[in-house]
């Protein structure tokens, strides 16, 4: 995570300026900016990119055209083209954990394919390095003096969301989260579930059950750091059926399969534990939906700049104004 390096290295060797290929900055009012642009000048230049015309998202927005045509399996693969491969996808991985969480959802579906890599795929890959291309001097920021409401300073929430059943060969489904500290995006993740669920509400709890996990784990690190957290830390969620089904624990037949993950959820908000606090938000602001699914870039672009600090734009609603999808319904007994 980011600000744990950049506490590390303030702490050893004064502030940092570079680190691994990030360079940070500090304006006036305290604000650190972390940025890999030459970095990603450098992979333009190693696959003759660099003069490019630069693309608004990383992945097309008609997903299930692209997809399928990933999925056909390819005759005769070349080692030499999956090494090649491997190395781009390599270089995306490193842009996405260090400054750049938007790409997460596109390299993650791309690095399934490293071992059976075709022209489609090296085409889609070289797709995100014209949106790099575009966004490369946009920094990832975190203000110092100033956090959207109803936040404190230092204080870290998330976001959490998930798919259901996108994932065609064995229908799992694609789940993320992300967690904001003044602004700026800390810790991102964007992934498949561990299992096949049956409804929206099952896959949006396991993302929870993530999400809870990763929640805990910064709450400690964060105190240890200095940056207090004296409430539960929030988990914005879409699914209000799955916010209603986070905060009991009562068994049901139909949901067996993710028992564990359920209670685990439900625990954290117990008043004993108090860890986090799971809130109902509109779909239209659930930044967590960029590490989910492909956006049109009308979309994408207001949540990029909310991960990345730019913009306020996008704030927690009342949970009154949260959508519930049709088939929640499937988890009533």
């Amino acid at each position: 995570m980011i600000f744990l390096r950049i506490a590390i290295r303030m702490t050893c060797d004064g502030k940092a300026h570079w680190y691994l290929s990030v360079k940070y900055t500090r304006d006036p009012s305290g604000a650190v900016s972390a940025s890999q642009e030459l970095y990603i000048d450098k992979i333009l230049k190693r696959w003759g990119m660099e003069s490019c015309k630069p693309f608004p998202t990383p992945f097309p927005v008609k997903s299930d055209i692209v997809l399928d045509e990933l999925l056909k399996p390819i005759e005769n693969p070349d080692p030499v083209f999956n090494k090649q491969f491997q190395e781009i996808i390599g270089q995306l991985l490193y842009c996405q954990q260090q400054t750049v969480p938007e790409i997460c959802w596109s390299v993650s579906i791309l690095a399934r394919f490293t071992t059976k890599a075709g022209a489609p795929h090296m085409a889609l890959a070289k797709n995100v390095l014209r949106y790099l291309q575009g966004r490369k001097r946009i920094p990832l920021l975190w203000c110092a003096h100033s956090c959207q409401q109803p936040h404190l300073l230092g204080h870290i929430y998330g976001y959490a969301d998930a798919s259901f059943a996108d994932i065609k060969p064995n229908r799992l489904s694609s789940m993320g989260y992300v967690f904001i500290i003044n602004n700026g995006a800390v810790s991102w993740r964007s992934t498949r579930t561990p299992l096949v669920t049956l409804s929206a509400a099952e896959s949006e709890i396991i993302a929870l059950s993530a999400a809870t996990q990763e929640a805990v784990y910064l709450c400690k690190l964060a105190n240890k750091l200095g940056f207090i957290q004296t409430s539960p830390t929030t988990l914005y969620e879409d699914c209000t059926a799955a916010v209603a089904l986070s905060k009991e624990n009562r068994f049901r037949n139909r949901s067996k399969h993710i028992a564990l993950r359920w209670s685990f959820v439900s625990e954290r908000q117990h008043p004993f534990v108090g860890d986090i606090q799971v809130i109902a938000v509109s779909r239209k602001i659930m930044l967590a939906d960029i590490f989910a699914s492909p956006m049109p870039a009308a979309s994408f672009i207001p949540f990029r700049d909310s991960l990345l600090g730019r913009t306020s734009r996008i704030t927690p609603l009342d949970s009154r104004d949260a959508s519930t999808p049709d088939d929640d319904a499937s988890f009533d007994e």
